[in-house]
């Protein structure tokens, strides 16, 4: 065991705190949302899936990247690319907290922008365009958002 913790380990509370409350603070992490859904709605992997933000961004964006490769194989326009990418990121904002659509959506609009246009990857700013699809990637997943 290691004797430097050992003071941490012994030591009282910090001035100031009863030592019943300890100094840790209520944050409803990812984690704390999926264990009140499973509470209400039982043990599935598609439904922890469904309150999980993080796994959502992950779909987000390989889901997006996937859309691009095979958009960019069929000749699809970079107008039709980054409509599907929006219409992924609405889907995968669905009934969740609208500040938490948010990460899906820049990261919708990051994925458009590296990748819509043949862009291999290297992101760029086109001014005005890219700043209408990030309003555009930002408005459909706040609208796709359930819960304030």
């Amino acid at each position: 065991m290691s004797r430097r913790q050992d003071s941490v380990k012994t030591a009282g509370p910090l001035p100031g705190t009863d030592h019943d409350e300890g100094v840790t603070a209520p944050i409803l992490s990812d984690r704390t949302r999926a264990d009140e859904h499973r509470h209400h709605h039982g043990e599935s992997l598609a439904g922890y899936l469904m309150t999980v933000a993080s796994a959502r961004v992950f779909v987000v964006f390989w889901g997006g990247l996937a859309l691009c490769d095979i958009a960019d194989a069929a000749g699809a326009s970079p107008r039709i690319t980054g409509s599907l990418l929006v219409v992924l990121t609405a889907a995968c904002s669905l009934w969740l907290p609208r500040t938490r659509t948010l990460g899906g959506a820049l990261v919708g609009w990051l994925v458009f922008v590296g990748f819509a246009n043949g862009a291999q990857g290297q992101l760029r700013w086109g001014g005005w365009p890219d700043a209408a699809w990030l309003a555009v990637f930002v408005v459909a997943a706040l609208l796709a958002g359930g819960r304030r």
